[in-house]
């Protein structure tokens, strides 16, 4: 998967959390980052699990994370919490360089339009860098997005 990711030119492989330091040997004399998801697929897991996921993945020379939002906690409406585990993992983030930290929503389970909306603006004021519509675990069912 590094080989192709180089070979194509893309600026960054995913790979899983037991990979990262691997990938990110192979790719040291590239231009291409190393990248894990944490919290999936679901983002049920919690805050300390996720600062202790980037943590280690940025130790192992990842230099991107996806975080997958607590989907059961969104649709309940418990969006305080969303918010404290994107900012808890924008903190660890934090004490690292050039790191780019994303925020999954997966938009293509069953999420409303006003759902996707407010995902986002509880990313951006949490102070992720950016927003992913999927992870692509669940397959090309976009929603609507």
């Amino acid at each position: 998967m590094c080989v192709e990711t180089e070979t194509y030119g893309f600026g960054c492989v995913r790979v899983n959390p037991t990979h990262v330091s691997l990938a990110t040997q192979f790719l040291k004399e590239t231009n291409v980052k190393a990248s894990y998801t944490i919290g999936f697929p679901f983002g049920a897991t919690s805050p300390e699990v996720k600062a202790f996921e980037v943590c280690r993945a940025l130790e192992n020379g990842a230099r991107e994370a996806d975080m997958v939002i607590n989907l059961s906690a969104f649709k309940s409406g418990n969006y305080e919490m969303i918010r404290k585990y994107i900012e808890i993992v924008m903190d660890v983030k934090s004490l690292y360089k050039d790191v780019i930290v994303k925020v999954t929503i997966e938009t293509g389970l069953f999420l409303t339009d006003e759902e996707k909306v407010l995902a986002c603006k509880i990313a951006k004021e949490a102070g992720a860098d950016f927003v992913k519509t999927a992870t692509g675990f669940f397959g090309s069912r976009c929603g609507g997005c």
